[in-house]
């Protein structure tokens, strides 16, 4: 069966929390309080092992690197131990799409002292083989920053590639075409110079060394507007205008009137809402006055949103829908296991609904069932209906794999025969493990 893919995934509204690193050493424990992740990694064309593979660990709860990582030996595997709680990986290698890909939430998964937790993943080969890597480290007067968000962008500034500095302030971008890139990191309260580089087919372009500076000031105050639903606590964050990636540190938590302190200079979007909180960022507030842009210049910030340029960020935040199964509890990110035979996703109506798409992603957020077809000017509803329940029919899913399966609320614009989405279910939930 022929394995599709569809590349734009409807806002999943990926937000960064302020990031923490774990300090503790192993050696200083008393009895064991580690828990190990391990796994193999596959090419998905035809299942064989690949090697030299790089694994990275992050946080789930805040996108903070953990600086434990490694690479896949020859037959694919690698281990890693870990403290208790819940992340997420990051696997690269050249000629290799990224998982997940670059602006799709990552699939979490729990480690629990004293017990392993097995992953499977497969990158899928890219189809432009012509690319090459970029590698360096982040500095402040002359030692390592870690947690910095790197990109390079090419020449026309319109794509960029990008990667997360590890403990010791090292970094790899993957898989950039050959061609020539500026290079600059992002965290909050720092500024960063711009080197440019080149990348040449299958090569390393190495040394290529960011220097960051003190310097970031500017803030900018905004809120939070409830639609049909009560006041809770919902998470602010700008991010990279081009890789969808959350600005290290740029990032609050407010139930109302919010500040973002310390920004740099620099061109930024803005969004809120990812934490299991029952709510989403009302998907008609971008439709009609698209994403905010947040400028920063000379420590000044500005907002605009359409023809709109003002000096405050304002959010309308409404309801999720609410899944019912199979699901992982809101309060815990460990997938549900769950049989591939007869597998039924049900969900609670949606007020004002005209009917429901649904879509199933693989553990590196590929679609493979469902979603929408955004080839042409306009969006296709691959799949929808107007229950609230549908049966599974895809491809085969594989026992022991992570899956995680989303349903958006469409709704009918009348008299014109379009339609807009009102909600959707969140992005750390409708997670699944296949069993036998």
């Amino acid at each position: 069966m022929k394995k599709t893919r569809f590349n734009l995934i409807i806002p999943a509204l990926l937000l960064l929390f302020n990031f923490s690193l774990s300090s503790c050493s192993k050696d200083d424990e008393v009895t064991p309080a580690y828990g190990t992740v391990s796994g193999i990694v596959l090419a998905y064309e035809n299942d064989q092992p690949l090697a030299d593979v790089n694994v990275s660990v992050f946080h789930a709860d805040s996108n903070a690197p953990v600086g434990e990582n490694t690479t896949t030996n020859e037959e694919g595997n690698f281990s890693i131990d870990l403290e208790p709680g819940t992340y997420f990986l990051r696997l690269a290698t050249l000629g290799y799409q990224e998982a997940p890909p670059v602006g799709v939430a990552a699939i979490p998964f729990t480690i629990t002292a004293g017990l392993t937790t097995k992953l499977e993943y497969d990158l899928v080969k890219l189809t432009d083989q012509d690319v090459g890597a970029i590698s360096g480290q982040i500095q402040n007067n002359g030692q390592g920053m870690a947690g910095v968000l790197v990109t390079a962008t090419n020449a026309n500034g319109d794509i960029a590639y990008s990667a997360i500095s590890g403990q010791d302030g090292h970094y790899t971008i993957w898989n950039v075409p050959t061609g020539s890139y500026q290079v600059k990191g992002y965290i909050k309260a720092f500024d960063s110079e711009v080197i440019t580089t080149n990348t040449s087919q299958a090569q390393i372009t190495e040394g290529v060394n960011i220097n960051m500076t003190s310097g970031g000031v500017a803030s900018l105050d905004g809120s939070v507007k409830f639609l049909a639903t009560g006041n809770k606590i919902v998470d602010v964050a700008l991010i990279h205008p081009l890789t969808k990636q959350a600005i290290p540190g740029l990032a609050t938590t407010t139930s109302g009137s919010f500040t973002l302190n310390d920004i740099p200079d620099g061109v930024y979007l803005a969004r809120a809402s990812y934490n299991n909180d029952s709510l989403v960022v009302d998907p008609d507030f971008i439709v009609k006055f698209g994403e905010p842009v947040v400028s920063v210049e000379a420590g000044n910030a500005t907002v605009s949103q359409g023809e709109s340029i003002k000096n405050v960020l304002d959010f309308a935040v409404t309801g999720a829908i609410l899944l019912e199964g199979p699901t992982n509890d809101p309060a815990e990110i460990i997938p549900m296991e769950t049989s591939a035979a007869g597998l039924t996703f049900s969900w609670k109506a949606y007020s004002s609904t005209s009917d429901y798409v649904i879509e199933l992603q693989d553990i590196n957020g590929n679609i493979i069932w469902g979603g929408f077809d955004t080839t042409g000017e306009t969006p296709i509803k691959n799949i929808s209906t107007k229950a609230t329940s549908i049966t599974y029919d895809g491809p085969a899913l594989r026992a022991g794999r992570i899956y995680r399966w989303k349903v958006y609320a469409s709704k009918d614009q009348n008299n014109t025969g379009g339609w807009s989405l009102i909600s959707m279910s969140e992005d750390q939930m409708g997670l699944i493990q296949i069993v036998e």
